[in-house]
């Protein structure tokens, strides 16, 4: 019932909201006349707050979800207790080019010629405390990339070559930055200032505008930054929620923290 599907960009660009996500204000999943949620059986929605992240009690590590992480990763993923509400904290060691990753065991997600799709993260990067040039990301990524061993390349940008899009942090960069991706072409637009330790709602409407040239709708806090163009033909993968972190020279260990991921699309 959902083919079709869509929503009115210019209403969304002049509105600056913060009481409700991207994906209520596109009325996907969310009766917003009414508050409530409507069927499930009409979308495909992962809707991640970490208020319940259900972990094996053997390794501690989530069960919904593929950690990744290479060897010197010695921080644990869990609530972050610091934090008012539940925040998913992932670290990557010290050391130069230490990464860790999470990304869900399903990949239901796929950028459709008649189907919108919503995606959105409250992200913080936390700087090394000694050279602060450690890398977020967050983003909808096919699985044989996104939360993979070198999600973010060892220089700090990244992946070259994937289906789908990121909000990423570069090494020494200043802002958040916004990726769409089909294999090897990339479009890359700045998005907001980074600040260590401050929270940002990063989201995305992803609409198949003529079926042939995709528009991605990037929206910072509630209000729309930039629109990107990606080509639909050749985005063939099922996409995957990823987040994570990497190292990028010596010093203490990084920190990155999620406090609610999601992406909604219409059946």
């Amino acid at each position: 019932m959902f083919e079709n599907t869509r929503v009115d960009i210019n209403e969304l660009k002049r509105q600056h909201r913060t009481d409700l996500r991207l994906f209520q204000r596109c009325g996907i999943g969310w009766n917003g006349n009414q508050g409530v949620l409507v069927d499930p059986n009409e979308f495909i929605f992962i809707d991640e707050d970490f208020n319940n992240f259900e972990c094996d009690d053997t390794t501690n590590r989530p069960t919904g979800w593929v950690h990744v992480a290479d060897a010197g990763a010695t921080g644990a993923t869990g609530p972050a207790t610091s934090e008012v509400g539940s925040w998913c904290q992932i670290h990557a060691d010290g050391d130069d080019n230490d990464e860790a990753y999470m990304r869900t065991r399903a990949a239901p997600f796929k950028m459709l010629t008649n189907r919108i799709l919503v995606f959105g993260a409250r992200l913080k990067l936390v700087n090394n405390a000694t050279a602060g040039k450690n890398t977020g990301v967050a983003g909808l990524m096919d699985i044989t990339v996104g939360g993979a061993a070198n999600t973010i390349v060892d220089g700090g940008t990244l992946a070259t070559t994937f289906d789908g899009f990121a909000a990423i942090k570069p090494e020494d960069g200043a802002n958040w930055r916004g990726v769409s991706s089909n294999a090897a072409t990339q479009d890359t637009d700045d998005l907001t200032a980074f600040t260590s330790g401050t929270a940002a709602w990063v989201e995305v409407l992803y609409d198949y505008n003529n079926g042939v040239t995709g528009k991605l709708h990037w929206f910072v806090n509630g209000v729309w930054v930039v629109t990107q163009d990606i080509t639909i033909s050749g985005l063939d993968a099922t996409l995957a929620l990823v987040f994570g972190t990497k190292m990028h020279e010596t010093g203490t260990e990084g920190q990155f923290l999620c406090d609610r991921i999601y992406c909604y699309q219409p059946k």
